[in-house]
């Protein structure tokens, strides 16, 4: 369901807080593994399981784009719930050249200007111990410099591939099964909304209280294997940078 986008300020905090309010007033539903159609819930997130009966007091806001309350399933109440972990990743075989060119070029400038550092500071260390540590470090930012050199000067001769697979972006989803009007059984996926710093963040689930009843899961290894044959990495705050030989 597309949200309604509320660009008036103080009409947004108003639904918001009447959404917030409106789901305090409620007594949430507890559901449990064994129990109800339901696997293990995610304790780190919050979610708040709402009775059918109650749906209709959410009609006003239910395509409201309220960013800390979602609504999860109007007029779908879950017969049977499956939380799973997703790992949203990119993942670009081909990459521009000269993107990795200027980005390689970036990395042996940081290196050259650490290794002159460390020249600068060798004769005023006055301890030997440290001098020599100074030294071994020296040794390592000029070896790190000639390898880089070498890459740069034979790009033709590499593979590349850059992607946020390794940072580990994680994110809850939940698969539910609800009753159609027609009677059948239908199934749909949706992303649950997690707290940050700032704001406190909450999921509203429907849930047909005498329909729910039974588990499900679900995840991948090809990219792992792939990834693997990449000797040389980079990484960066949001992404890694591949390298390897033909």
């Amino acid at each position: 369901m597309a949200r309604k986008f509320i660009e008036d300020k103080v009409l947004y905090r108003q639904k918001e807080a009447a959404l917030h309010n409106l789901v305090k007033s409620l007594t949430p539903m507890i559901l449990e593994v064994g129990k109800h159609n339901v696997n293990e819930i995610p304790n780190h997130l919050k979610i708040i399981f709402i009775e059918k009966e109650f749906m209709p007091l959410f009609a006003p806001m239910a395509d409201d784009d309220i960013r800390s309350c979602k609504i999860v399933n109007f007029e779908k109440p879950a017969v049977e719930l499956s939380f799973f972990t997703k790992h949203k990743y990119y993942l670009k075989k081909k990459v521009n050249l000269a993107y990795i060119r200027d980005y390689l070029g970036m990395q042996l400038n940081e290196l050259i200007e650490k290794k002159d550092e460390i020249i600068l500071l060798i004769p005023l260390e006055m301890e030997k111990e440290n001098r020599e540590l100074l030294k071994e470090q020296l040794d390592s930012y000029i070896r790190q410099i000639e390898e880089l050199k070498n890459i740069i000067d034979n790009l033709e001769q590499y593979d590349f591939a850059i992607s946020n697979y390794e940072m580990g972006y994680l994110y809850t989803e939940l698969s539910y099964k609800y009753q159609t009007a027609n009677g059948n059984y239908d199934n749909e996926n949706s992303h649950i909304i997690k707290s940050n710093e700032l704001e406190e963040r909450i999921n509203v689930i429907f849930i047909d209280e005498q329909a729910i009843q039974k588990p499900i899961a679900n995840q991948q290894k090809k990219v792992d294997a792939y990834l693997a044959t990449f000797p040389i990495q980079f990484t960066e705050p949001s992404k890694v940078i591949y390298l390897k030989r033909k």
